[in-house]
C-alpha cells in the first residue's frame, strides 16, 4: 500500500545503503570517507537521481568489508504480472 501510494519505495540498493550508513557510521560524511564516494554523489544516489555502477558500488563496499549480493525479487501479484509480462 505504501509503495503504491508513493510513500515508501521498494527495497533497493539505495535503501540498503541508507540502512548500512545509519547502523554502522556516525554520519554520511564518515561513510563517504571510508568508502571513497563523494558526499554529493551519495546524496544524489540516495535521492534516486543517480545510480552507482556495479563496479563503483563493489569497490566502495569492499573498502568497508562488504560486498553486493544478488537476491531473488519478491513475487509479483498476479495482476501486476499481467501488466509487466
Amino acid at each position: 500500500m505504501g509503495i503504491a501510494s508513493g510513500l515508501v519505495r521498494p527495497d533497493d540498493y539505495q535503501s540498503d545503503l541508507e540502512e548500512l550508513i545509519r547502523e554502522k557510521f556516525p554520519t554520511r560524511r564518515a561513510f563517504c570517507e571510508a568508502t571513497g564516494l563523494s558526499e554529493g554523489l551519495l546524496r544524489h544516489v540516495l535521492a534516486g537521481r543517480k545510480d552507482l555502477s556495479l563496479a563503483a558500488l563493489t569497490a566502495a563496499l569492499e573498502r568497508i568489508g562488504y560486498r553486493p549480493r544478488i537476491l531473488p525479487a519478491p513475487e509479483l501479484k498476479p495482476e501486476a504480472k499481467k501488466r509487466t509480462g
